[in-house]
């Protein structure tokens, strides 16, 4: 039996189903908050799971790793500032990492990681009418990421007559009375009503800065929406500027816009977006078929399960969960704390060892080079065309 441990808004959503046909047999579901985690971990100390999937929660992933085989889903938004050391490596974890970028410095530290670009189905969802007036989506979510004022000014940028947001700091919008629907966000609706309200829109503004996946902009682009998103990962791993959507530069301080955008150009943007996204779930079913017969593999190899459990690990799971914060400030006694200066310790007392010093000046130039290499493969590939 696979265990399932995900996000507890996941309860609500439910939008990760999608993950299910990776696996022989549907998994035994569970979710992260407080008593559904106590849950969870108390199964995995018994060996009730042949392995587990870890969906987001990326706190949980080194104790989960020390007790049982993971097929782990690291997010980019929560695991962005954590270090290499962080992510196991070994015959236990296997990740799919749905952010090139994650993958590519997972992959370049030793991790077995595959990338998969997750794209719903647009044929399941409802289409934007462009013949209404133009009208711009946006729902603020965490401090740090976008806010209702910088959502007004690229509105505004693109001609939109409306601008319907879900709102959870800033009240201070300046479109004139009839020409703003603000709300204040209540509780979460169904999926359906939100896909609904989001299809009323031809332009999504996407909230955050850095994307796990993007759920809620992917399913935009699938409807035809003209997706305005910061040119950070995982967003403009999709977005193309000025053919599949819209890509700006900010940081806290101020935002750089695009160069002005026709009204007349967008609807074409939005097809040619649906297009995209149409094209990368009939991929996307390809690739699923590579993960399954990889988690098959995976799955069928020995179990390594520490003989014994460190309860700073396990603490760890509770601390952080789902958080996004840097690590860099995390006090001196916490969990991850005391996690990765264990860590430190054990390979400093790997590094005496002559044996271990001979094989890491072996194999360290070639991450190097391997580092170096992936990095720069736009710029080979440009040259190698020219030389041709």
């Amino acid at each position: 039996m696979i265990g399932f441990l995900t996000h507890p808004h996941h309860r609500f959503t439910q939008v990760f189903d999608w993950l299910f046909r990776w696996f022989p047999e549907p998994p035994q579901v569970h979710y992260g908050d407080p008593a559904g985690l106590a849950e969870f971990l108390a199964k995995v100390d018994d060996g009730a799971f042949d392995g587990v999937c870890l969906f987001q929660l990326d706190a949980c992933l080194p104790y989960l790793a020390s007790q049982t085989k993971v097929i782990a889903c690291p997010m980019y938004d929560a695991s962005r500032n954590r270090p290499s050391s962080y992510f196991p490596k070994g015959d236990n974890v296997f990740y799919i990492n749905m952010c090139r970028k994650l993958h590519q410095f997972i992959s370049a530290h030793g991790g077995k990681s595959m990338y998969f670009q997750y794209a719903p189905n647009p044929a399941t969802l409802p289409k934007v009418n462009w013949e209404a007036p133009l009208q711009a989506h946006f729902w603020e979510r965490e401090p740090g990421d976008l806010d209702c004022r910088t959502a007004e000014v690229l509105a505004r940028r693109l001609g939109c007559e409306i601008l319907d947001f879900r709102q959870f700091q800033d009240k201070r919008l300046t479109f004139e009375p009839g020409k703003s629907s603000g709300q204040t966000a209540g509780p979460w609706k169904s999926y359906e009503e939100n896909l609904k309200r989001i299809s009323a829109s031809q332009v999504f503004i996407a909230p955050r800065r850095f994307e796990g996946i993007g759920m809620a902009f992917l399913e935009a682009m699938g409807m035809g929406c003209v997706v305005v998103a910061e040119n950070q990962a995982t967003a403009n791993e999709y977005i193309l500027h000025g053919s599949t959507g819209l890509l700006y530069a900010g940081d806290e301080e101020k935002i750089c816009l695009f160069p002005p955008v026709q009204k007349s150009e967008l609807p074409g943007i939005g097809n040619n977006s649906r297009n995209h996204i149409f094209r990368l779930h009939e991929l996307s079913a390809e690739t699923s078929s590579l993960i399954t017969t990889e988690i098959e593999k995976f799955l069928s190899g020995a179990k390594k399960s520490s003989a014994r459990r460190e309860p700073e690990l396990r603490n760890l799971c509770f601390e952080t969960r789902g958080s996004t914060a840097s690590f860099s400030s995390c006090p001196a006694k916490s969990p991850y704390s005391i996690y990765r200066n264990r860590k430190l310790a054990h390979e400093a007392e790997q590094r005496k060892n002559p044996w271990f010093r001979l094989k890491e000046s072996l194999i360290r130039p070639k991450r190097k080079i391997r580092r170096v290499l992936q990095k720069n493969s736009a710029r080979l590939d440009h040259w190698a065309k020219k030389l041709l």
